[in-house]
């Protein structure tokens, strides 16, 4: 991209505000979106506080159709996760529109406003309602602990294979997903080498508050220690979601229905690799 996504980033501690300015940007692509959205969560991290009201200008803002699916995933789950309310300014028909009908907006109805003057006098007013708001923490500590993954993830040294089983296992929140990523990542260190990634998702839920932070750790953990990933016995819902990200074009979905199939797929990416 031609920007830099961190200039156009501003927080205000004492108003309690995260001010983002899309102004005048054109998002191409979904890989334009997620790491326009990668930067705005690490922003987040570093401010110390997880949650903040949002404004976003809007004003000569294009967000083209390819780029359309991960502009409302990205941003429907950094409302979810961080968002105390969130306002919009200067946004055309276009993109009003299309942020409106996002699944999950709720009370907050796009939120949109002609100027900055408008939407800033609506976080003052959401304030004056909620002066607690803020006092809602820190992100609940993770249910897991490292034991509870050690169980369920292995390697089959013979075939050069990570075993994951993330059957029944539901991450609800970033601190989750950190707890697993943590224990694999360290598992992975020990041994000193690559591996192919086989993952079994059967029942496995994922809550709109942990996907970004699984999809970032999944794909720094993929690029360091991997050598090939495939999924399987994933829910309708979970493998569209996974195809989806997959779309970006920054990785391949590889979703099997078996485990029999997966390790096909596995040993097909051998042979090509020789």
């Amino acid at each position: 991209m031609e920007f830099k996504v961190d200039e156009r980033i501003k927080f205000d501690k004492k108003l309690q505000t995260l001010e983002v300015d899309f102004s005048g940007l054109e998002f191409r692509s979904a890989s334009d979106i997620d790491e326009t959205y990668d930067v705005i969560q690490s922003e987040i991290t570093k401010s110390g506080h997880d949650f903040w009201y949002f404004a976003v200008n809007y004003k000569d803002c294009k967000i083209a159709l390819p780029a359309s699916p991960a502009h409302s995933r990205r941003g429907s789950r950094i409302n979810v996760m961080h968002s105390i309310g969130t306002v919009r300014y200067d946004a055309s028909q276009k993109t009003a529109s299309a942020i409106a009908s996002r699944p999950g907006q709720g009370v907050l109805q796009g939120n949109f406003f002609s100027s900055r003057e408008d939407a800033m006098a609506e976080i003052s007013a959401m304030r004056s309602k909620q002066p607690e708001a803020r006092k809602r923490g820190k992100l609940a500590p993770s249910k897991y602990s490292a034991d509870d993954f050690k169980p369920l993830v292995g390697f089959l040294e013979d075939l050069q294979v990570l075993d994951v089983n993330l059957t029944d296992i539901s991450f609800d929140n970033a601190n989750d997903v950190n707890t697993f990523y943590d224990h694999v990542e360290e598992q992975i260190k020990a041994t000193g080498k690559k591996w192919y990634f086989l993952v079994n998702y059967s029942n496995c839920k994922i809550s709109m508050r942990a996907w970004v932070t699984y999809a970032q750790r999944g794909k720094k953990l993929n690029i360091a220690s991997s050598l090939g990933s495939v999924r399987y016995d994933a829910t309708p819902e979970f493998e569209a979601e996974i195809r989806s990200q997959a779309s970006t074009g920054e990785f391949r979905a590889n979703i099997a229905r078996r485990r029999e199939d997966a390790l096909g797929m596995i040993e097909k990416m051998k042979s090509k690799a020789e």
